[in-house]
Parts: C-alpha cells; structure tokens; sequence
C-alpha cells in the first residue's frame, strides 16, 4: 500500500477477521499462541518479549475511526496496523513473530 509517497507493509495470517472481512495481522495471532498451549514455552517467552517490546516501540491512535458523530465512542472499531518500509528495527521484529507464528503453524497445523 502506498499513502502520500511512502510504502507501507502489512503481516496478515490466512484467516480474515470476523467483523470486517479483512485478512487479520499477525499481532492478534502472536496473542492467542503466547496465551495459548500449541507453543512451546520458549515460543511464548519470545512472543511475551516481542509484544512487550511493540507495546512500549509501537505509537497507537487514540482513537480507530475518524467519525465524532453522536456516540462514536460506542462503537466497535477495529485497528489495522501498517508499518512504513523506513521502519527498519520494527519490521525486523514483525519477521521476527512471522517466523514463531510460521514455525508453530508448521509444527501443530490445525
């Protein structure tokens, strides 16, 4: 995808969300296995310092949709991350949870 001249990249799974249709990124799928039991615990441990590490590296909205119309904060709003190609140190730790994703998937395919 590019927006006004910059490249953005996005690491989606195979699955797409039930709400918006929308292939879902792999932030959603890197919670459910570090919460999970399909991982080993080296995997979570890895998974919990990745996440914690995007948690304190990764700038958030404040808000998901763009609307102040009567009651918007009651909705239900879904965020879908992208990352700029200049973001080099965050996208190597995007490959680094694609690769534990990839390689638990591998090894307990549903």
């Amino acid at each position: 995808m590019a927006v006004q001249g910059q490249t953005l990249l996005r690491f989606v799974v195979a699955t797409s969300h039930p709400d918006t249709g929308v292939e879902e990124g792999i932030f959603r799928a890197a919670y459910e296995l570090r919460n999970g039991t399909l991982a080993s615990a080296f995997d979570r441990k890895a998974l919990e310092a990745l996440l914690s590490w995007f948690g304190a590296n990764l700038a958030k909205p404040e808000r998901f949709n763009s609307t102040k119309s009567k009651g918007y904060y009651r909705r239900k709003t879904t965020g879908i991350s992208w990352l700029k190609t200049a973001a080099v140190e965050h996208l190597a730790k995007m490959r680094e949870m694609a690769a534990i994703l990839e390689q638990t998937a591998f090894r307990y395919p549903r």
